[in-house]
């Protein structure tokens, strides 16, 4: 019997190495073809105007949105044969997508990497954002919208210095990350990563929930009406810490404003 186990464990081996070594020389030949580049650029400034809306799907490009003086959709990088790019403007709804053809999973030796999307928006309120991707990170800067959504799979989602009435955060892996970001309500959700909202002012309805990620929370103007909310399992080891003066009694004012946190096994810190 210990011979036979050897025997099948020598030829398992062996199988594993072969198929390693053919998965690894076919992936390095992929990987030494030529590539075109991804240069898409279409300028939207003349629809400018009947533009109120923006919604992007990407599978494996970065998503950058930036302010400038218009809209405007422009993708580089990547591999031209393995990437399609689109925009449209569809019922007042700017529309922007990146496919992958063929498989999401990226064999590639190298430094080759997938393409960025940057959408130029202009400085100007917006009804919605909709951003959506399903690989890698989404940044926005200088985004002004009544009402904006955020998802990412395995990414990170960052904003900055944006005015947003109502947000709503979701990653899987990723981290999520505000900074001098001006809004009233929030629902910001991840599942092993940190949720960081610096630059809070005053008083603002908060919901932060990550499984096993730490949440921090940073005002840089105190809460007048605000009720602080704990949902963190302390048994499991989990610790919150409160050094905002306000929220030390977990209710200041009428406590009109909600401020909800909710870890499995991370750390709370509200400052």
């Amino acid at each position: 019997m210990k011979k036979i186990l050897i025997i099948l464990f020598t030829v398992g081996l062996l199988m594993f190495i072969g198929f390693g070594s053919a998965t690894f020389f076919e992936a390095k030949k992929i990987a030494n073809q030529p590539r075109t580049p991804v240069h898409y650029v279409k300028d939207y400034q003349k629809e400018d105007a009947a533009i109120k809306k923006l919604k992007v799907n990407s599978q494996l490009a970065d998503v950058k949105v930036q302010r400038g003086k218009h809209f405007k959709v422009e993708a580089a990088g990547g591999d031209k044969k393995k990437t399609e790019v689109t925009s449209e403007i569809k019922d007042g709804t700017l529309i922007v997508k990146e496919k992958h053809k063929g498989s999401k999973i990226n064999f590639n030796i190298g430094d080759i990497k997938a393409s960025d999307i940057t959408i130029t928006v202009p400085d100007r309120m917006l009804e919605t954002a909709e951003l959506y991707n399903d690989s890698t990170d989404i940044t926005v800067k200088g985004l002004k919208a009544k009402q904006a959504t955020a998802s990412a799979s395995t990414g990170d989602i960052e904003f900055r210095n944006s005015d947003i009435s109502q947000l709503n955060l979701v990653n899987d892996t990723g981290d999520i990350d505000l900074a001098k970001t001006h809004f009233k309500d929030i629902t910001a959700e991840s599942d092993t990563g940190d949720i960081t909202i610096n630059s809070i002012k005053g008083d603002a309805n908060i919901k932060a929930d990550s499984d096993t990620g730490d949440i921090e929370l940073n005002y840089t103007e105190p809460p007048q009406n605000t009720k602080l909310i704990n949902h963190t399992d302390e048994d499991n080891g989990s610790e919150v810490r409160v050094n905002q003066p306000q929220l030390k009694a977990e209710k200041y004012g009428q406590g009109k404003y909600k401020v909800e946190v909710d870890t499995d096994t991370g750390y709370v810190e509200i400052n």
